[in-house]
């Protein structure tokens, strides 16, 4: 199974004590060759992923709806699989995830993620939802100039950001709030750009030594902690990247390329091969997720692998980025 091979190791992880959610971001490169012309296509994905808090439900929402606000970031769905907890969404650039309290929105290429973001907002208000939780991350553009207006900088990100969701945990008032972060060598090699903005409704109170809260007794040191794990590759290697390219057959790419033995746990496996092309996948595992996007282009090719929603004592990070890196 996905949660025994993949996320399960000798260790059984680890995480912080209080419950909450930990990220890590794996980048894998090679260098391109001398003269290699700027890419046609831009692997790297924007990703989106808003909490609310409510009686309300996001899977109410309806699929015209969806196809709205989809539209609004330049993308379309193009195949979707459901289990009892999500309806994920393959597109046109990437995936959607919609959990009954909880969405996840990842775009690549030029698309505008953030432009759909009003739209979300607004469609979780109309089944009783308002955000208590938000966090956008990315790695670097090849070509920012690329991007949209409010894309081409990370700063112009952020003041969009904050448009949106400066009022989550805004103790100052000025409409302000969230967290931006740039993490890696500014010097050279791939940064990871993020910022985070909540609430700090459902902060849960740290344990301390000789605290007799019985609740605080009882709990599990991990409860509750779900990790997101995503490794992002370029340079890949041009015989295992021809398993995606052609336009051929999903599911024959998801096992030719052993993507298929990751995923004997799923509810539910979503593949999709794009002409001439490129390939996505989405998989359901209870309330975890699995997406992989491919861009096997010589010269930009890109592949992701993101695994989220798992509890932290079943993520593995070492096991995982060895038999993803395997593929």
């Amino acid at each position: 199974q996905l949660g025994e091979r993949l996320l399960r190791g000798g260790g059984g992880g680890g995480g912080p004590a209080a419950a909450g959610r930990g990220a890590m971001v794996l980048h894998l490169e090679e260098a391109a060759a001398p003269g290699v012309p700027a890419p046609a296509f831009e692997g790297a994905e924007k990703r989106l992923e808003v909490d609310f808090r409510g009686a309300g439900s996001l899977r109410a929402v309806p699929r015209a709806a969806w196809d709205a606000l989809l539209e609004q970031a330049e993308c379309t769905v193009v195949s979707a699989c459901s289990n009892p907890l999500c309806d994920a969404y393959v597109l046109s650039e990437s995936s959607l995830f919609v959990y009954a309290s909880k969405a996840v929105l990842k775009t690549c290429g030029t698309t505008r993620l953030l432009a759909a973001a009003p739209a979300l907002l607004a469609q979780a208000r109309l089944v009783g939802l308002e955000p208590r939780r938000a966090k956008y991350s990315r790695a670097d553009f090849r070509d920012p100039e690329a991007q949209p207006p409010e894309h081409r900088t990370f700063q112009a990100e952020v003041a969009e950001l904050q448009r949106l969701f400066g009022h989550l945990g805004d103790a100052r008032g000025d409409g302000r709030a969230g967290c931006a972060y740039v993490l890696g060598n500014l010097a050279r090699g791939t940064k990871w750009h993020v910022f985070v903005a909540d609430d700090g409704h459902d902060r849960p109170r740290p344990h301390h030594e000789g605290d007799d809260a019985p609740h605080h007794h009882h709990r599990r040191p991990h409860e509750g902690v779900t990790y997101t794990l995503e490794v992002c590759m370029t340079g890949l290697c041009p015989e295992r990247a021809r398993h995606f390219a052609g336009g051929g057959c999903a599911r024959r790419a998801t096992e030719a390329s052993g993507l298929a033995a990751l995923l004997r746990g799923a509810d539910a496996v979503d593949p999709f091969s794009f002409a001439p092309c490129g390939y996505s996948m989405n998989a359901l595992e209870g309330p975890g997720l699995c997406t992989v996007h491919v861009t096997p282009e010589a010269g930009c090719s890109y592949a992701s692998v993101e695994l989220s929603g798992y509890p932290a004592l079943d993520l593995d990070p070492s096991r995982a980025l060895q038999l993803v890196a395997g593929l």
